[in-house]
């Protein structure tokens, strides 16, 4: 502990040289979800460690909550003491690492535990908003008005909120936000995964829709959305499910806003580790599955990031599913995991979608114009029987977190990790 304290002390200027010295240009945000402004009572999260390890990984946005109960009786302009980890946090990325701040409940026990539905509970929940725009504006954030309404997270008894509350809420909030910062982008929605409850039905994002039908659009920037399959049917719980739920919700936007390219803001996902009650993935699936999406999801020009949840464990509790999130274990250690989330990074980095196409036997292919020239990511969406593929003259592959190189001629077994074709070095 004593050496992650000693390291922290220059974390402020060396997470400065390392974004510096190579700044990567992907074709979209790719963030991760920190817990430093929740669990104020019993932090999960270390504020030196969590510094370090958004140095070492490189990430360039956090996401985290910022609570109404915080600023609750605060002076104007004060940030909350009890929001200090978060500050902490703030100050040593400033001008590196753009958070994403939802506001949300902040403890269970505010408002009395409930949704803030009511007029005067709506306009308390603006006012908030629009004072935690104004202390938090220096740090440039982009923020979310609350945190997956449609599923009641963050209050006491999880109760599901209406699109129409929702609304409502945004109405009120919005206008009081821009009016402290302008400039701001705001985003609403924060829908938890809005998939209905019977297996291989619709996916017609019914909340989401009566939502825009009231207005939604009309008091964002962009609309903020999670996508978890974590606990589906085994054929359900593949990121070709979740690219094609994001396809419905793209065609939607283009149906409510012909030509507008409303911006979608991907601020939730992930593929935690398994549990005993059989949902989560393998570690060979978190790597394979985490890759396919952030490679796959390029082909939406609307799409303006992702947000990895979570940066690491938030527990260590072996059959919690919440514990197993994280891209790192609750000690800061690296997991098998994040290779794939980095090295579908590096992929991306200066890369320009080009097309998907299909590949050999039904597999997915896609193609990136890179500064070295055309890169593709070839897989299998779905374990089927064997396909294969020819690497192309001029040209090497090589698995997603798989040291081997194979060489242009080589038949090479597909996978459902990606195989990454790359001009011959």
């Amino acid at each position: 502990m004593f050496q992650r304290i000693r390291f922290a002390a220059i974390a402020c200027i060396t997470i400065m040289s390392s974004a510096a010295s190579g700044e990567m240009r992907l074709p979209y945000i790719l963030g991760v979800g920190v817990h430093h402004g929740t669990f104020l009572e019993k932090p999960i999260y270390e504020v030196p460690s969590t510094i370090l390890a958004l140095r070492d990984l490189g990430f360039t946005s956090i996401r985290d909550d910022f609570g109404w109960s915080a600023l609750a009786k605060q002076p104007a302009g004060v940030f909350p003491p009890r929001l200090h980890r978060l500050k902490s946090v703030l100050d040593a990325t400033a001008g590196l690492v753009q958070p994403i701040l939802a506001l949300t409940m902040g403890a269970p026990d505010y408002n009395g535990g409930r949704l803030p539905v009511t007029e005067e509970a709506q306009a308390q929940y603006a006012a908030f908003a629009a004072q935690a725009v104004a202390v938090t504006a220096p740090y440039r954030p982009v923020y979310e008005i609350w945190n997956e309404w449609n599923l009641g997270t963050g209050t006491r008894q999880h109760v599901a909120g209406s699109a129409d509350d929702y609304v409502r809420l945004a109405k009120a909030a919005y206008p009081a936000m821009k009016a402290a910062a302008p400039d701001a982008t705001i985003l609403v929605g924060g829908m938890g995964t809005d998939l209905d409850a019977i297996p291989l039905r619709k996916r017609e994002w019914t909340w989401t829709t009566r939502a825009i039908e009231l207005g939604l659009l009309d008091n964002g920037n962009g609309l903020s959305v999670h996508f978890y399959n974590v606990c589906r049917p085994k054929a359900e719980r593949r990121p070709s499910e979740a690219v094609a739920r994001l396809g419905k919700l793209v065609e939607i936007l283009e149906t409510a806003r012909p030509g507008k390219g409303y911006p979608i803001y991907v601020t939730e996902a992930g593929w935690p580790g398994k549990v005993a009650t059989g949902c989560g993935f393998s570690e060979d699936e978190q790597i394979s599955f985490s890759a396919q999406f952030l490679l796959w999801v390029t082909k939406f020009p609307t799409l303006k990031g992702v947000w990895i949840y979570e940066l690491k464990d938030s527990g260590v509790e072996p059959d919690e599913l919440e514990h197993h999130f994280g891209l790192l274990d609750f000690h800061y250690t690296r997991k098998p995991y994040l290779c794939g989330v980095l090295e579908a990074r590096s992929v991306l980095d200066g890369a320009t979608f080009v097309r998907e196409a299909a590949g050999p036997g039904g597999s997915v292919q896609i193609l990136f114009a890179k500064p070295e020239g055309e890169v593709a990511a070839v897989w299998t969406p779905e374990l089927r029987a064997e396909q294969t593929y020819v690497v192309p003259a001029g040209k090497q592959a090589k698995f997603i977190c798989d040291d081997t190189i194979h060489p242009a001629g080589s038949t090479v077994p597909l996978r459902e990790r990606p195989l990454v074709v790359t001009p011959s070095s």
